[in-house]
């Protein structure tokens, strides 16, 4: 919406035989209208930014097509919105019922397109390419395979961490009555399953220390020693 605002190209007389005629008037005022051109220019820049850094040509090629793809939809959406807003309906065009009837339809519009497209360039980036992964795992919103460590020091001083994965996890739940420390709701979905450990625990030697004849400043310190159980 916003993008169109600052064109505010007047093509809605146009029909879709026109194509040619709507694109140079369109370009032609993002030439002449610094607020259009400084727009793109963010526009462009806010792909950059958004787009995976790990690689740079990924970047450089994929950042551009992003946001010609997103300015194409503008194009389209904001000339067919004109175009019925303006096609037989004596709207005059700069008017507040041509603006407001307009601004409704390309949010509207820009609401469905702008969506899709962004999701139809992460499906793409992370099963092509493998970038943007967290940006499309925290689109999918799964709430199963969730994943914590719980951590365990022993009397010896070291520390063995237990990394714990659920698959999936419970959807229904029920009150039980209180007992000591033990959760006052316990999961009561059959489909769901149970805490296993995704990788084998790992343990960490306390570290030894020699000190001086002072006993409070350390001397050496030994390598960490670090082995799976």
């Amino acid at each position: 919406l916003l993008t169109a605002k600052a064109f505010q190209s007047n093509i809605g007389n146009l029909e879709l035989s026109q194509i040619g005629e709507a694109f140079y008037t369109v370009a032609t005022d993002a030439l002449v209208k610094p607020s259009a051109l400084v727009w793109v220019i963010l526009i462009f820049g806010g792909f950059l930014m958004f787009t995976d850094t790990h690689s740079k040509l990924y970047r450089r090629v994929m950042s551009p097509l992003h946001a010609l793809v997103h300015l194409a939809a503008v194009f389209f959406i904001s000339w067919g919105a004109a175009f019925w807003v303006s096609d037989g309906r004596g709207v005059d065009f700069g008017s507040i019922r041509e603006i407001m009837l307009t601004a409704a339809l390309i949010f509207a519009g820009g609401w469905i397109a702008g969506s899709l497209i962004m999701a139809l360039y992460l499906v793409i980036s992370i099963t092509v390419f493998g970038r943007h992964g967290n940006e499309a795992y925290s689109a999918l919103g799964i709430s199963d395979y969730k994943n914590f460590i719980r951590l365990k020091i022993d009397k010896a001083g070291d520390l063995t961490i237990y990394p714990v994965g659920i698959r999936r996890v419970p959807r229904k739940w029920r009150d039980v009555e209180p007992n000591g420390n033990e959760p006052h709701v316990v999961p009561d979905d059959p489909n769901a399953t149970l805490p296993e450990l995704i990788e084998k625990p790992i343990t960490v030697s306390k570290l030894p220390l020699e000190t001086s004849v002072a006993g409070k400043v350390p001397k050496t310190i030994e390598p960490q020693r670090v082995k799976a159980i």
